[in-house]
């Protein structure tokens, strides 16, 4: 009989190989950054879009790496389904581990790309500044005691009465004869920093260059907008799994059911009603095709596709950036999503009714002087029984964009989707949940912005 301790001892290390040094590294990234921007000036954006992804890194792989070791001490208290179902949504957390860890350097030298001009000052004006501050020397005891005699108050001066005016001369003077001679001039050199600005490096200087950012309005422009914008993404998921449950038994794992070669596609519509307020617009569906037929189901389960449609309406604000010199961008979105779930099985794989949930989420953009720039975004939406049926998603992508016009982007990246659906036998209730199912996919996305 194999020891299974030991196998899950094996099991939990070699996921800790890799949680372990990133959960520390990031650590060490929160602490680093959050010194740097006490007391920072023209830096404090750049240490703190740092600090914030690696905050992100630090909570999301101490999350995995407490799951893990949880999951190795109640190994032999939970059911062999539970147990399972536990192994398989942390198959993958090794990998993720290495992919954190390997993100690690690239925000440690992340502010290394850029120059602090609060430290790269020009030369005239160190000197000015040295002039500024030359602090005189102490009067000696006999310049105060020649100060103090010039002080004290001399005595009262006699007034004398002034003399007659002189009487006006009414003759007119001649005029002088003028003698012109002609000189040979030029103007006079004026010497200016303009010359060296253009050879020095542009960022040691107090106005650095600006960056140009296509498809965003110029900060010297107060009447400009943000255009209207079509957002197109396709999902490719490459990881796919789940599970359906029955008053808290698991009875289906969807994986072995479903096709890997699943797809999805985003539409956005992002409509400005002010300079930094916009009317957000969604439809997301993703499409899980199975990969047996309802002959081979014996329990009529499931169908020939599961489709997950998503749709949503958000007011978005703008807090920072967004504009064609801006390196930082920061954006807070709130609405209403809906998610519903339909099948061609018998009786349906899951609650076909529109399930109505809060959400918010945040986006985080970081750009240089170039086309291109990396956006963080991250959604949640939260379960409220409206309807008989809840939906929890969370939905995280890391995408980098690169501008070619003021009309047309591209984008590439990675995203991840997390939903836990649940159906109850009424409404405005969370207690006596009949049906569950759990879906988690991950992959590339790659997609284009068009702007009108």
């Amino acid at each position: 009989m194999p020891d299974l301790s030991r196998g899950y001892r094996s099991w939990l290390w070699r996921r800790l190989s890799m949680l372990a040094p990133a959960c520390g590294g990031a650590g060490l990234l929160v602490v680093h950054h959050s010194s740097q921007m006490v007391g920072a000036t023209s830096m404090f954006w750049i240490h703190f879009a740092s600090f914030c992804l690696a905050l992100f890194l630090l909570a999301f792989t101490g999350w995995l790496t407490l799951r893990c070791v949880s999951c190795y001490f109640s190994h032999r208290k939970m059911l062999i389904p539970l147990r399972r179902r536990t192994r398989r949504e942390l198959s993958q957390a090794g990998w993720m581990g290495l992919v954190c860890l390997s993100l690690l350097p690239v925000l440690a030298l992340l502010p290394g790309t850029f120059r602090d001009i609060s430290k790269s000052i020009p030369t005239h004006l160190l000197e000015v500044t040295r002039l500024l501050k030359v602090i005189p020397p102490r009067p000696t005891p006999e310049e105060r005691e020649m100060a103090v005699q010039v002080v004290e108050r001399p005595a009262r001066p006699t007034v004398k009465p002034q003399p007659p005016a002189p009487e006006k001369d009414t003759k007119e003077p001649s005029p002088l004869p003028l003698l012109l001679h002609a000189v040979e001039t030029q103007p006079a050199y004026v010497y200016s920093f303009q010359e060296e600005e253009k050879t020095a490096d542009p960022w040691t200087f107090v106005n650095p260059p600006r960056l140009d950012r296509l498809g965003v309005p110029d900060p010297l422009k107060p009447f400009e907008w943000m255009l209207p914008q079509v957002h197109v993404g396709f999902l490719l998921p490459r990881t796919t799994t789940g599970t359906l449950s029955s008053n808290g038994k698991t009875r289906l794992y969807l994986e072995d059911h479903l096709d890997m070669r699943s797809a999805g596609f985003r539409l956005e519509f992002d409509v400005p009603v002010s300079r930094d307020d916009s009317l957000l617009l969604l439809y997301e569906p993703i499409g899980f095709s199975s990969n047996v037929d309802l002959a081979d189901d014996p329990d009529g389960e499931l169908g020939e596709y599961i489709l997950w449609q998503r749709l949503g309406i958000f007011y978005a604000h703008r807090f920072a950036g967004y504009t064609s010199e801006s390196i930082f961008d920061f954006s807070v979105t709130a609405g209403m999503m809906g998610d519903s779930l339909l099948t061609v099985a018998d009786g349906g794989i899951a609650n076909e009714v529109v399930r109505l949930s809060p959400a918010f989420g945040m986006e985080l953009g970081l750009w240089q002087q170039g086309p291109a720039g990396f956006l963080l975004n991250l959604n949640q939406a939260l379960p409220l029984n409206l309807t008989g049926a809840t939906a929890r998603v969370t939905e995280i992508s890391i995408r980098l964009r690169i501008d070619f016009t003021q009309s047309l982007s591209i984008h590439f990246g990675y995203f991840a989707i997390r939903g836990r659906f649940q159906d109850f036998a009424g409404k405005m209730t969370t207690k006596g949940a009949e049906e569950e199912m759990e879906v988690s996919l991950s992959g590339p996305t790659f997609g284009v912005d068009l702007r009108f």
